[in-house]
């Protein structure tokens, strides 16, 4: 709200709501920031064996109606601009995942921490650790 106030104070405007703005007779809409609606997966730390696939998407609404545009970036690197990606590590490790979503004005971004782990395949036998005796 006091975004708003100070915009009204700054322009000397006549009237001033959450919504709107009359400057002079002429009416400014006011842009409101885009919103998380659901995250996936809901885990910031989720954890994945090698060659599992991840999905990853943002569902977020922009209260104006506003077109959104999407950035998803596998460390520092983008790899696409769409909302959804699905992802699969080919060795064990750590990945950040981050989304930036912006409406033209406003942005917000939501990050992942990837956890890869290796699982023995179905049927593999971990051999006995091998204990030594000192005497």
């Amino acid at each position: 709200m006091a975004r708003y106030l100070a915009l009204c104070v700054s322009l000397a405007a006549l009237s001033c709501s959450s919504e709107t703005i009359f400057v002079d007779d002429y009416l400014i809409p006011v842009n409101h920031p885009p919103e998380i609606i659901a995250v996936v997966p809901d885990d910031a730390t989720p954890t994945a064996a090698v060659d599992e696939s991840v999905e990853f998407s943002l569902q977020v609404r922009d209260p104006d109606g506003d077109r959104l545009s999407f950035r998803f970036m596998l460390d520092d690197s983008l790899v696409t601009r769409e909302p959804i990606f699905v992802y699969a590590a080919s060795e064990p490790g750590f990945t950040r995942f981050r989304v930036y979503v912006t409406d033209g004005e406003f942005s917000l971004m939501h990050t992942w921490l990837l956890t890869v782990t290796i699982e023995p395949e179905p049927g593999d036998t971990i051999p006995p650790a091998q204990v030594e005796t000192i005497s």
